[in-house]
């Protein structure tokens, strides 16, 4: 399990400033932590030079390669939230 602090970008490491558009996703899973979630945070817009956010590189690496399938009855309790700021 990555850990990262509130405003670091769980993609690319650098902070999340005031002013930056950011994406959170919220992450429930049984199997490490209980009931509680937890978060990653990742840059919503663009970088100069770069064609996509660390949002949506993100979003491609994780439709490339999903997570491995642990159980259904684990699988089930994994739960995803965007909270688009």
């Amino acid at each position: 399990m990555t850990v990262c602090c509130a405003n670091e970008c769980a993609f690319c490491r650098s902070q999340i400033v005031s002013g930056q558009r950011w994406v959170r996703e919220k992450i429930y899973n049984a199997a490490l932590n209980g009931r509680d979630p937890s978060y990653h945070r990742y840059h919503a817009e663009l970088f100069a030079g770069r064609e996509e956010s660390c949002w949506e590189i993100h979003q491609m690496e994780q439709e490339i390669t999903p997570a491995p399938l642990r159980g259904t009855s684990q699988q089930l309790e994994n739960k995803h939230v965007l909270v688009f700021i």
